[in-house]
């Protein structure tokens, strides 16, 4: 998916034009830089970019793809300079809306939330029908608990997919993954044949999606189709064994309702045993 999306963000400022002329030795500078970029030779691309701004400080190509490299490196403040740069030298709605989302998202990493948010709401004000910004406020929502305004979100982002004609691997992931949200805010809000419901959305348009599956189980849990939640959790981690939170859930149902204690006590290893795997990557990372 990251590549799919690195390249349609590449595409969105593909096409921008600087009210300026760009200098040949700008120029050159920066077909270098975007070579060194498609090789994954991220800091040889910076250094490029760097000598293209430096002919021409109103370049905004260059500073849009030295804020993906920077991404790249995960060197979040300069990419947020870059963006900000962008947002300040185009003209252009859509690239605009596209370097907002952009530092939203970089706002997000550093955990400034309420920053990322401004910016996505920058975004759709430049461009109604860009359907990441949705999407990221909705994710950043369902991480603040507001559960009700992320799927607001989350159907608007679906609204805006579904009205498109022609669906590349990118749109189909995400709507796939707005579905599979908008199932698990639904979950919280109490709303579970909803939540089956967009679950199941979810799951057809991406047969291998674990979480909407894992999503589509814990409804069915609340709504006491317990063989129906067991058949989601076994298929989830199928598709996914690493999930902890699927075999906590299934080990509820195993112990209270099928008295599987063995099956429970196993789940729940699992489950710690994973979460002890990931403190410790984290750790480390």
């Amino acid at each position: 998916m990251k590549k799919i999306l690195l390249f349609a963000i590449l595409l969105i400022c593909a096409s921008s034009v600087s009210v300026f002329a760009i200098s040949y030795d700008a120029q050159q500078h920066f077909v270098l830089a975007t070579g060194y970029a498609e090789k994954g030779q991220y800091e040889k691309a910076i250094t490029e970019y760097n000598k293209a701004i430096s002919f021409d400080k109103n370049y905004s190509d260059a500073y849009w793809h030295r804020g993906v490299t920077n991404i790249q490196l995960r060197k979040f403040d300069d990419a947020v300079y870059d963006f900000s740069k962008v947002i300040e030298l185009t003209n252009n709605p859509q690239n605009k809306a596209a370097a907002y989302w952009q530092r939203g998202r970089m706002k997000a990493e550093q955990g400034k939330f309420n920053e990322a948010l401004q910016d996505n709401l920058a975004a759709i004000k430049n461009n109604p029908d860009f359907y990441y910004p949705y999407y990221d406020i909705a994710v950043i929502k369902s991480t603040q608990n507001d559960f009700k305004t992320s799927a607001k979100y989350f159907e608007k982002t679906i609204n805006i997919l579904n009205n498109k004609q022609q669906k590349n691997n990118d749109i189909i992931e995400y709507l796939s993954n707005s579905y599979s949200g908008l199932s698990r805010c639904q979950i919280v809000l109490g709303n579970y044949n909803d939540a089956i419901n967009n679950a199941t959305k979810a799951i057809n348009i991406y047969s291998n999606h674990p979480r909407a599956y894992g999503n589509r189980a814990l409804a069915k849990t609340k709504l006491k189709d317990y063989k129906g939640a067991m058949d989601d959790y076994a298929k989830s981690i199928e598709l996914n064994p690493n999930d902890p939170a699927v075999y906590l859930n299934r080990a509820e149902i195993r112990e209270k309702v099928f008295n599987d204690y063995n099956g429970a006590k196993a789940d729940r290893e699992k489950a710690k045993k994973l979460l002890k795997n990931y403190l410790n990557n984290a750790v480390l990372i």
